[in-house]
């Protein structure tokens, strides 16, 4: 016979199996192997907008993962490419109203990789470029029939570490341009049959920016919140992998005059129509060069002076005086060039982490809230 003691022991053994990860979620802290990466997927919305910000609907709802990237179609707006943190690479036909799931039908690209960049060559659609992390190991892959099929063109060594960004050149598709977890700035200018370490940096390249012309420099930003500005001057014979070698002719300037001054740098975005006027969202505020990173002025914002802190910026590719920049889940539209500011309403109480511009359709804006 069950007795009453051993009843009690069960139901309070039970309780405490709902209560403790109850109140470890509530705190914030983690509770078993994945627990973050499942309260972000969980947690994260997909709006988008038809007509630059006046209204939105939710989109990309059988999408259950963290959104990692999104790249438009550079010659047919219907056409968008989505990356996610765990659930590999999804492609919508009609701007971004349905998505469906890619399936590699070479079986490169696995289905539940975390795709960190898409790239789509300007020069031809059908030429895709990722940097995916799948089986813990960073790799680049590559398409040529527009998502059907991919191949790996590069992989990283030793395993555990990332492909965080890659740059395709705008006059030469084969010119990529890739940043490392190891801090590490691969090139190939064959399409990625052979690399050369280009620049090699202390820390993590998080990523890089750079204008939508020729690629006669672009900036690089570390995990530790330092931003380069790199300059290519000269070219440099691309060798196999197991003979790396470093390009001479490079020059780096470091930290481009932008003092944090102990802040962290939230977001930083070139206006793609002129890479020399750049923004930087630091915990403070919303700051921007208009020479390339020599100076700096901090621009005033509907929130300035508040305790609130902005989260993203985003510079329309249509028009450099349109820009979007949050704050939680308020969004905030300006189109004299940051003179002035209106508050967008957004149909949702989570904060806005990024905002992607379709650049054919400019009134087409996607936003991630989580």
């Amino acid at each position: 016979m069950i007795t009453k003691g051993i009843l009690i022991i069960v139901a309070v053994f039970l309780g405490l199996l709902i209560l403790i990860p109850l109140a470890l979620n509530m705190s914030g802290s983690s509770f078993g192997p994945g627990f973050l990466d499942t309260r972000l997927s969980y947690g994260q919305k997909i709006l988008i907008s038809y007509d630059g910000g006046i209204s939105w609907r939710k989109t990309a709802e059988n999408i259950s993962s963290e959104i990692s990237d999104i790249a438009f179609d550079p010659r047919n707006p219907n056409i968008v490419f989505l990356g996610s943190k765990n659930k590999g690479l999804w492609q919508s036909t009609n701007r971004g109203q349905d998505w469906q799931k890619i399936e590699d039908e070479s079986g490169a690209l696995d289905s539940k990789s975390r795709i960190n960049k898409i790239i789509i060559a300007r020069s031809d659609p059908k030429i895709i470029f990722l940097a995916a992390y799948q089986s813990r190991r960073g790799i680049i892959l590559k398409s040529a029939d527009g998502g059907k099929n991919f191949k790996e063109i590069y992989r990283l060594n030793p395993a555990g570490k990332e492909i965080f960004d890659i740059y395709a050149n705008i006059e030469n598709r084969d010119n990529l341009l890739a940043s490392t977890e190891e801090g590490d700035l691969l090139e190939t200018i064959n399409g990625g049959e052979t690399w050369k370490v280009k620049d090699k940096f202390n820390k993590a390249i998080v990523g890089f920016e750079t204008g939508i012309r020729k690629l006669s420099f672009f900036y690089a930003f570390t995990s530790d919140n330092d931003i380069y500005k790199i300059y290519n001057e000269g070219q440099t014979v691309a060798v196999n992998t197991n003979g790396l070698k470093y390009n001479n002719n490079l020059r780096r300037t470091s930290g481009v005059s932008l003092s944090l001054e102990g802040e962290s740098l939230r977001e930083f975005t070139v206006d793609k129509n002129n890479p020399q006027t750049i923004y930087a969202v630091k915990s403070s505020g919303l700051t921007r060069s208009l020479d390339g990173g020599t100076t700096w002025k901090t621009l005033d914002t509907l929130i300035s002076g508040n305790s609130q802190s902005l989260d993203t910026v985003a510079v329309s590719p249509a028009n450099s005086n349109i820009i979007f920049t949050s704050s939680g889940s308020q969004l905030y539209k300006s189109v004299d060039g940051g003179t002035t500011w209106k508050i967008i309403s957004v149909p949702s109480a989570r904060n806005l982490v990024k905002i992607y511009i379709n650049p054919l359709s400019p009134e087409t804006i996607i936003a991630l809230a989580r």
